[in-house]
Order: C-alpha cells, then structure tokens, then sequence
C-alpha cells in the first residue's frame, strides 16, 4: 500500500474509531461523522508538531493532518504549516490558482478561513469539499469530522490557499 493509500485509510478510520455521531448530509445520501478525541489522542497529534502536550488555544487542524502524514510513513513536519523536511520531497506543495485545481481524493487543502486545513475525500472544481478534518468544532469543541456541513461556507474549492499531496 503506498503512503498516500495508508494516509487516506489512517484519516477516515481516526475520525470512525470510538464514539462517532452519525448525521445525515445535507441531500441525505451521504453519511457524516464527528467525534470527540480524549485528551490523549490530542496529545499524541501535538507530540507529532513536537509540541509535549495538547494546548487548547492553538488552532490544530493542520496538526492533525501531519500527524496523519507521519504515521502513514511521509517524511514532514510542522512548521506554522505543514512543511517538507530538509532533504525529503515528500509532498507536494502549491498555492493559489494552482492549487484550486485538480483536486485528488487524499490531498489536504488549507483554507481562507482561519487557515484551516482538511483532507479532500471527493475531488470537485467548485464548491464544497467533503473531508476529514481535525479541529472542526473549533477551539472550544474539539472535534474530528468526515463529511461534516459546519464548515460549508468556508470548506470550499473558491477559498484554498494550499494544496498538499503526498507524491511517494
């Protein structure tokens, strides 16, 4: 299996392991799912930034996007955003227009709106994207989502910033 195949299995089965709320999508065809990581799981994605411990005032999602890169085996780091180590090429990484485009299932986007980053699950030109994403409730609920509509008006192709996808 390669690094983006084990990538894309270790994001979904994050957001599914334990206690998920099952919700409906917006047109009823597609499931969603939320689901409050315990503060252990919070400090294991932090310790992958090399951050000691959880810190409730720090945005995470783009955190957890790297600890999902580690484990699947992709050499990178967290660097106020998701960064290639020295040396290692492992991902790929565009912005502006560019990145608006050909989006793959397994890339993860950063967004305008406080910089948030997800995993993309359908590749789309325009509108929503549906993904994985950690910190969806934001600081005050954290919360790992897949197909989740709360962030609707701002998890969309018109406000990527960045594009990354694991090349190895």
């Amino acid at each position: 299996m390669s690094k983006r195949e084990l990538f894309i299995q270790y994001a979904t089965s994050e957001v599914l392991y334990g206690k998920t709320t099952e919700y409906k999508y917006p047109n009823g065809s597609i499931p969603g799912y939320t689901r409050v990581p315990s503060s252990e799981e919070l400090n294991k994605y932090f310790q992958a930034a090399d951050v000691a411990q959880y810190d409730p005032a720090v945005h995470w999602c783009g955190i957890f996007q790297v600890y999902l890169l580690q484990k699947a085996g992709v050499t990178c780091q967290w660097d106020r955003a998701i960064a290639n180590k020295l040396y290692y090429d492992d991902l790929e990484i565009v912005s502006g227009e560019q990145a608006k485009t050909g989006l793959q299932i397994g890339d993860i986007v950063r967004v305008k709106h406080n910089e948030h980053h997800l995993m993309v699950l359908d590749p789309v030109s325009k509108g929503f994207i549906r993904g994985v994403e950690g910190n969806a409730g934001g600081l005050q609920y954290p919360t790992l989502a897949m197909n989740w509509f709360g962030n609707a008006k701002s998890n969309i192709v018109e406000e990527i910033q960045h594009r990354y996808r694991v090349i190895v």
